[in-house]
């Protein structure tokens, strides 16, 4: 009888876990199919979302190649009129032909984007596809849209500037070219090789430039905080310098406030009137 009672216990014990318990792995499956299909997400959602995640990074990839391409071009054609500007005209060319791409390559990508992550979306949604990759995520514009901004005050400075000593190392080390085959060529081949030498070094250094420019203002954004701690930290003394200075032309126009910030319970009159006998 025992043993029977025993027994009897274990199995309404086992059946009631049992029934506690999901019957097969369904009711799991629903909630990790919850994650990944597209429920809730209508087919327009599906296509805006898409668009949105493809215009913010193919906008930002072509912003960059069309800064690369604008200023390689900016400045050999540039380098063209060099000899009739003294060579300005490399830096100048590229600068606007950097800002220029950068411009045209953002909206050129921005549109591209748009299509191809909305063709993207729509695709994800009749195929019920996981679409988790069009979700917004905090902070995603501003870590791309921050770096791309930096880069357009930056990234023309920087390729007008190895435009330029692109167009004299260029020139000179094609001058050096052409003399060695100046016997050969009865002279054509120096002028000839130092103008497709500084359009060549022209070209490639302002690459150089733009691209160095991206990198840097990459690291930068990455590593702000401790940036601007280090930035904080070198010009500390220039500003306790700076504040000293304000509050001893402070105590020289107003020398009551000196009483006051000893006494600031007290007004600089009644310490006047303190003084009295």
């Amino acid at each position: 009888a025992i043993l029977f009672i025993q027994c009897s216990t274990s199995f309404r014990v086992s059946s009631t876990v049992t029934m506690a318990q999901p019957k097969c792995g369904e009711e799991v499956a629903e909630k990790v199919n919850d994650n990944t299909n597209n429920e809730g997400l209508t087919m327009w959602a599906a296509a805006w979302r898409g668009g949105r995640v493809g215009a913010l990074f193919v906008g930002a990839i072509s912003a960059v190649l069309g800064l690369l391409l604008g200023s390689a071009a900016g400045a050999a054609a540039g380098s063209l009129l060099a000899p009739l500007t003294l060579g300005f005209s490399a830096p100048a060319c590229c600068f606007f032909g950097a800002l220029g791409g950068l411009i045209l390559g953002a909206a050129l990508g921005c549109a591209g984007g748009v299509m191809l992550g909305a063709s993207l979306g729509l695709l994800c949604f009749a195929t019920e596809m996981p679409s988790g990759w069009t979700k917004p995520r905090n902070g995603q514009v501003l870590q791309v849209a921050a770096p791309l901004i930096l880069t357009g005050v930056t990234g023309p400075c920087f390729a007008s500037f190895g435009a330029f000593l692109g167009l004299l190392s260029g020139a000179f080390l094609g001058l050096i070219a052409g003399l060695f085959l100046a016997p050969f060529t009865f002279g054509i081949s120096v002028p000839i090789c130092a103008c497709l030498g500084g359009i060549v070094g022209a070209a490639v250094d302002a690459a150089t430039g733009a691209l160095l420019a991206v990198l840097l203002n990459l690291v930068l954004f990455r590593h702000r905080s401790g940036f601007m701690g280090g930035l904080t930290r070198l010009f500390q003394p220039f500003i306790t310098a700076f504040n000293r200075w304000r509050f001893q032309l402070a105590m020289l126009i107003a020398p009551s406030l000196e009483v006051a910030l000893k006494n600031p319970d007290e007004s600089p009159m009644e310490a006047q009137d303190c003084k009295k006998p």
